[in-house]
């Protein structure tokens, strides 16, 4: 069973290669975003690691 998961969420500056995938300017405000999930018994089973332009997302959390 999935026991939960950790998120950190970090203002950045888009690198070369990044702004080149998400088609803005190297050096432009992005967000970072980091997951961990895991079982019940604290082993990690999933890693996510992505970046978002900040004007074209939404973030909507619950608890």
């Amino acid at each position: 069973k999935i026991g939960g998961a950790s998120q950190t969420i970090s203002a950045m500056v888009a690198s070369e290669q990044i702004a080149d995938y998400l088609q803005i300017k190297r050096g432009d405000a992005i967000l970072r975003m980091r997951q961990v999930t895991s079982f019940e018994d604290g082993q990690p089973f999933e890693y996510v690691r992505t970046q978002y332009v900040g004007n074209r997302f939404e973030f909507y959390m619950e608890k």
